[in-house]
C-alpha cells in the first residue's frame, strides 16, 4: 500500500500526523491520539495538498477543511 503522511502544524491539538492511502484518500492512521475519530475520514483534495495548505476531508455527514495547516508531506511505502 502506498501512503503519505501529512504533518500538521502543532497548535496543541491531540494529533500531529495523518497517514493517508494515496489511492482512496482514506485516513489509515493518526498520531499520537484520536485515530478512532480521524480514521473514519477521507481526504478529498489528495492531488492538491502542499506545505502551507489545508486538508479538505469528508466525514460520514459533511465536508470540512482542517483548520491546521500542513507543515510537511512525507511519502511512505507500507507492506500489506
Amino acid at each position: 500500500m502506498k501512503i503519505f503522511r501529512i504533518h500538521f502544524e502543532d497548535h496543541g491539538q491531540d494529533f500531529l500526523t495523518w497517514d493517508v492511502d494515496i489511492i482512496t484518500g482514506k485516513v489509515v492512521d493518526c498520531q499520537p491520539f484520536q485515530a478512532e475519530i480521524w480514521c473514519k475520514c477521507t481526504v478529498v483534495n489528495v492531488d492538491d495538498l502542499e506545505v502551507g495548505g489545508k486538508v479538505d476531508f469528508e466525514t460520514r455527514d459533511e465536508m470540512l477543511t482542517m483548520k491546521y495547516s500542513i507543515c510537511d508531506l512525507e511519502a511512505l511505502e507500507v507492506e500489506g
